[in-house]
């Protein structure tokens, strides 16, 4: 209700409300909640994780929504290694002692991906059209991927607890891969079943434990499961069964209830660590807007203003805000035992809220700087009343001939087929969902 009222993403109340309760209040400090965060943010990340995989629509990133892999691949990278780069800046500086660059790769993946989940609603605010809001909302959900895997792939590449940084990742990958297939011959069952996201979160739980007790990586299990999941009815007609497959929407609408449960947590948890130190603070809001404006020219270099609208192309480009997947790998990570990130969650608290800011002054910017150019939003002006040259008569309108019912004759009139879509990217049967 305020969002609708003001405008202002519930972001930066959920940060404002955990700057409340700690630095403000007393009430809660980060060292009294650092005992709970590993195990809340490895169930946080797996959740989150199946989420962001289900959202993959691979037929789509292969046709009508193609675009959207190019975005992706663009803005991960430019926001990656600007924060990298960015860091080691600081670092130079005595800002972040003990810091290296794998530190500042794990920076860069923890504040690389857009988060559809807090820019999309202040886009549709803004007007923006339903294909590009199709696009961004692939686009997010690939980054949060590959952001969740890499962000892990880094992280054990810095504990040194395997040979291989990318043995866990494959090897829970494999495993969520294969119990999701398994899962879809239990996917007609659960829509009988009451109980159908219990059973879901369930399984998901086991398969996370299972995979981290195999020596796999937790996360990496769940992104697979989620990518067959949320790839089944697509798996379903490619297979040929009698019915197509898919994973109930009441189960979609309790993990969306459950994944906005944990964003509110973890924004609140982030909003703790505003406290502090100063050096990191300062450093995660330079980030932030580093971060969300690099996007820009990303997204220019991606789309003309041909393939996607000058308007729409401006308001994609200012969807620079993060997401629950910053705030979840942050306090993942700072709470590994890891020398030198124990400031990551300040610093990605801070680029949370900088990145926030600079996306909702882009989107004003983006709504106001078109009217003003030729060809754009605004309406042609009318004639001025003070106009000497006499106004130009309308012709009358031809005769309109009776109109027949196309039912009457067995066959059909060309004219009454439905006519083909203006987007050539979005044809009937081709996948597009909103």
């Amino acid at each position: 209700m305020v969002f609708r009222s003001t405008g202002i993403p519930d972001l930066l109340w959920l940060l404002g409300a955990g700057w409340v309760l700690g630095p403000g209040l007393g009430l809660v400090s980060a060292d009294g909640l650092a005992p709970a965060a590993p195990y809340f943010a490895a169930l946080a990340l797996a959740v989150v994780g199946f989420e962001s995989a289900s959202r993959v629509r691979v037929a789509d990133a292969v046709g009508p929504s193609r675009r959207a892999v190019g975005l992706a691949a663009a803005g991960f990278l430019a926001s990656g290694l600007a924060v990298a780069a960015g860091t080691m800046l600081v670092a130079s500086a005595g800002w972040l002692p003990g810091w290296s660059w794998r530190h500042a790769a794990l920076a860069g993946t923890v504040l690389g991906a857009a988060s559809a989940t807090v820019s999309l609603p202040a886009l549709t605010r803004a007007k923006l059209d339903v294909r590009s809001a199709g696009w961004f909302n692939l686009e997010s959900a690939l980054a949060e991927t590959v952001a969740i895997l890499l962000g892990g792939a880094v992280l054990y590449g810095m504990e040194g607890e395997s040979g291989s940084p990318g043995i866990p990742l494959f090897t829970g990958l494999a495993l969520g891969l294969v119990a999701g297939f398994l899962w879809l011959l239990f996917l007609k069952t659960l829509r009988a079943v009451n109980h159908a996201y219990s059973i879901t979160l369930g399984v998901l739980l086991v398969l996370s434990a299972l995979a981290a007790r195999i020596g796999g990586s937790a996360a990496a299990a769940a992104i697979g499961a989620g990518l067959v999941l949320g790839n089944a009815p697509g798996i379903s007609r490619a297979l040929k069964l009698s019915d197509t497959l898919e994973l109930g929407e009441d189960v979609r609408g309790y993990h969306s209830q459950l994944a906005f449960l944990i964003k509110a947590l973890f924004f609140v948890f982030l909003g703790v660590h505003l406290a502090g130190p100063w050096p990191a603070l300062v450093t995660g809001l330079l980030l932030g807007v580093l971060a969300a404006g690099v996007r820009w020219p990303a997204t220019g270099m991606v789309l003309s203003a041909s393939a996607a609208g000058e308007p729409a192309r401006r308001l994609l480009a200012a969807a620079g805000a993060r997401g629950p997947v910053t705030a979840v790998l942050a306090i993942l990570a700072a709470h590994r035992g890891i020398n030198g990130l124990e400031a990551l969650p300040t610093i990605a608290a801070a680029a949370l809220l900088s990145a926030a800011l600079a996306t909702a002054v882009g989107v004003a910017l983006a709504r106001t700087a078109p009217r003003a150019a030729a060809g754009s939003w605004a309406s042609p002006a009318p004639a001025p009343s003070w106009s000497s040259s006499p106004a130009a008569v309308p012709a009358p309108p031809p005769p309109v001939a009776p109109a027949t019912d196309p039912f009457s004759s067995g066959a059909l009139p060309a004219d009454f087929l439905a006519p083909t879509p203006a987007d050539a990217e979005i044809t009937p049967g081709s996948g597009f969902r909103w």
